[in-house]
C-alpha cells in the first residue's frame, strides 16, 4: 500500500457502537443483527473500549456444564458488565493518518 492511502479511505463510516452501561445481551444481539465481530464501546461519546465477538464467546464455556434446558451462559452474561469483558483503552487512528503509518504503529 502506498503512503497516500488514508485511514479515511478504507474505514467503515457508519459504525455500530455500544454504550458502556449496555448489557452483554444487547452486545450479542448487535453482533448477530449486523453480522460484525467488533463493537467500539462508548462512554459519553468517547471510545473507552472495544468488545469483540471472541470476548463474548469466551464466556460461553459454561454451556458444556449446563443441564438440559438451562443455558448457564445467561447467568454469566448477567453477572458481568461490558466494562469487565471489553478491552479497555484501545489504540485508535486519526482519519488523516496513512494506513502505512497506522500499520507500523500497530506492529510495534
Amino acid at each position: 500500500m502506498g503512503t497516500s492511502i488514508s485511514v479515511n479511505d478504507i474505514m467503515t463510516k457508519n459504525v455500530v457502537t455500544l454504550e458502556v452501561d449496555a448489557s452483554l445481551e444487547k452486545a450479542t444481539d448487535l453482533f448477530k443483527k449486523h453480522k460484525i465481530r467488533h463493537i467500539p464501546v462508548l462512554d459519553k461519546g468517547k471510545i473507552v473500549g472495544i468488545l469483540s465477538q471472541t470476548d463474548i464467546l469466551r464466556l460461553s464455556f459454561g454451556n458444556i456444564y449446563a443441564e438440559e434446558g438451562i443455558n448457564s451462559e445467561d447467568g454469566i452474561m448477567d453477572m458481568l458488565s461490558i466494562n469487565q469483558v471489553m478491552k479497555s483503552k484501545p489504540d485508535t487512528a486519526h482519519v488523516k493518518e496513512t494506513v502505512e503509518d497506522v500499520a507500523r504503529r500497530f506492529l510495534k
